[in-house]
Parts: C-alpha cells; sequence; structure tokens
C-alpha cells in the first residue's frame, strides 16, 4: 500500500517536471535505489499497530539528542567545554610536571634575581606568537637598528646578532623570532609581548 502511494508520487512527480536535460557524451546517470518498509505485512493489525510497535522496540534507557531521531551520540566526538580559569594568584602550577609558572611574568637587569615570581626576573620565557624560547643576554642594549626583519633572520645565532647589540652594564637584552627587549630594572611584560613563563621546576 505504501510502495504504491510512492509509486504514484513520482510518477505525479515525473509528470509536473520540466523536460529533463538531454545526456552528453560520456554521462553516467547514479542509479538511485528507493526500498520502502513492508509495513504491517509481518504483523498483524493495520499501520498504527507496527508503528507502536517499532516505537515500543526502541530502547527507551538510551537519551536521545535532541533533534536526532536516530539517537546517535555526537557529544563524545565533540570537545567537553572549557573550564573556568582558575583565581589569579602569584604562581600557578602548571598540569603535571611539578613546574611553578611565573605570574605576573618579570623581565629584569642583572641585578635582578631570576626565577620564579614575584619579585624576580623570569629565566623560563616562551614567545606564544613565534612560538620559540626567549634568549637573554646580560650587559647589552639591543641598538635602535634593529627590527624584526634582523631578529627573524639571526635569532638564536648569538655571534649574528652581535650587530645589534650595544656594550651597557646593568642591562639584560631578551629576544625571540619576532620581538625584543632590553631592560635594566624588574619590569612586568606587557601587553605588547606575548612572552609566557614555560614553567620552572619545583
Amino acid at each position: 500500500a505504501m510502495a504504491d502511494e510512492l509509486d504514484d508520487l513520482l510518477d505525479e512527480l515525473d509528470a509536473a517536471s520540466p523536460e529533463r536535460p538531454k545526456k552528453t557524451p560520456g554521462h553516467v546517470a547514479p542509479a538511485v535505489q528507493v526500498t520502502t518498509p513492508k509495513m504491517g505485512s509481518s504483523r498483524g493489525g493495520g499501520e498504527d499497530d507496527s508503528i507502536d510497535d517499532l516505537l515500543d522496540d526502541l530502547d527507551s534507557s538510551s537519551p536521545l539528542l535532541p533533534g536526532d531521531p536516530l539517537g546517535r551520540d555526537f557529544a563524545s566526538s565533540q570537545r567537553s567545554p572549557a573550564r573556568p580559569p582558575d583565581p589569579i594568584s602569584p604562581v600557578v602550577k602548571a598540569s603535571g610536571g611539578g613546574k611553578g609558572k611565573c605570574y605576573p611574568v618579570y623581565l629584569g637587569g642583572t641585578d635582578c634575581d631570576l626565577g620564579l615570581s614575584p619579585g624576580r626576573a623570569c629565566d623560563a620565557l616562551r614567545c606564544t606568537k613565534c612560538d620559540f624560547d626567549v634568549i637573554r643576554i646580560v650587559d647589552v642594549k639591543w641598538s635602535e637598528q634593529s627590527d624584526y626583519i634582523f631578529f627573524r633572520n639571526f635569532y638564536p645565532n648569538h655571534e649574528k646578532l652581535k650587530a645589534n647589540m650595544i656594550a651597557f652594564k646593568g642591562f639584560c637584552s631578551y629576544a625571540c623570532q619576532c620581538t625584543w627587549k632590553s631592560t635594566d630594572t624588574l619590569d612586568m611584560v606587557g601587553s605588547d609581548t606575548r612572552w609566557i613563563c614555560s614553567g620552572h621546576s619545583s
């Protein structure tokens, strides 16, 4: 009964549609096979009984996702939601490895202690923009001629970086492949620099 209705609908659609485009040489029309379930043929009773039986066969204990009649579990393939950030603290413990991370992150001159902040210049810096470690060179400043291309080409080659170093007692110069700074005091890493602490062993 349902198969006959489907055939009638397809015939009506063919009659109402405009003429199909002619086949071009080498063009093969895709084969379409339509199968319809035979409702109520194996069970006594009408279509309503068969639908009720099919609905009863569904496992009501398995949760269905809204909008998914097949009950596929898309949640397991999706990433779990991110946890809200922990409150800001001077030292944030890294996950695993027993490493502490500086927060806030400081740069410092030669008179500053190195290590885990607060009150120390971080000696484990990494840039999140270029993904390179940050080098620290003591008793020098970067010259005014230093630019992005210079560091892009010569980082971390110390010998080639010397071309833009000026000897200056008390200063430390920091650089990665995209950013450079010089300081002689304890300075917090600003928002213009994407340097983070990669972690200190405890």
